[in-house]
Order: structure tokens, then sequence, then C-alpha cells
């Protein structure tokens, strides 16, 4: 299975409006929350490997999508960021538990926890973004 974006992204983030209307809506929500739980638990049961080809920006679930990638290939114009920290919230959609166990720790430390977008493969050399085995 291949996983990649349609246009310049990978895919671009959260949905402004729509995280107003969970914000009021707590059916909306606890159908959203359960929906990103089946998003993550069936590539994690997935019985064939997940590709992701990611061809620009990943953040948010995009950058959870690549770290529960089995292999994954990143254009140079790539990068991965998770900005739930930036509004004042924990890292979400499964990077937190994916990104430790997938990438050198200064990978997924400066994406989960400083708010740094993690560059693709031209701006660093630790292997992110390389062909890797889950």
């Amino acid at each position: 299975m291949v996983l990649t974006g349609n246009g310049r992204a990978f895919s671009a983030g959260g949905d402004f409006a729509y995280l107003d209307e969970l914000a009021r809506d707590a059916d909306r929500r606890s159908e959203t929350l359960a929906h990103g739980k089946q998003i993550v638990t069936g590539m994690v049961q997935c019985r064939v490997p997940i590709v992701a080809a990611v061809n620009g920006p990943a953040v948010g679930l995009g950058c959870s999508l690549v770290a529960l990638s089995d292999i994954v290939y990143m254009a140079e114009s790539a990068h991965l960021a998770d900005p739930h920290v930036m509004m004042g919230l924990v890292a979400a959609d499964g990077g937190p538990v994916t990104w430790p166990p997938a990438h050198q720790p200064p990978a997924g430390q400066g994406v989960r926890a400083h708010r740094r977008p993690h560059p693709g493969p031209a701006g660093r050399g630790d292997g992110v973004g390389q062909p890797r085995l889950r």
C-alpha cells in the first residue's frame, strides 16, 4: 500500500474550521476520535507493507502517518511537523507512540517536543526519509 499526497503537500494539517466545530459538538468530537483510533490501529495491524511517498510537508496527522509507515521515501522539499504543541495541545494522532522507536531521538524530539519542522533529506544526515523497515 502506498500513501502519498496530491499536489504540493503530503498532508497540510488540520482544518481550523473543523477543529472549531469539534470544540462545540461532543458527538462529532467522539466520532472523530474514534476514526483517528481506527486509522492508527488499522495501520499498525495492516498485513502488507505501508510505503509513505512524502511529496511535500507532512503536518499533524500526516506526520503520524509517516511515522506509522513501514517504508518512507521523502522528496527533497518535504518536511515533517506536528504543530499540536504550538496550540497548547499534546502531540496527537499516534505520533508520540511511533516517533521514538521509528527515529533516532533528535528527529523524534524535534518534531514532537520542540515544535521544529523536521527537514527533508537535503537538510539533515540522520537517515530519516531514507528507506527503512519498521
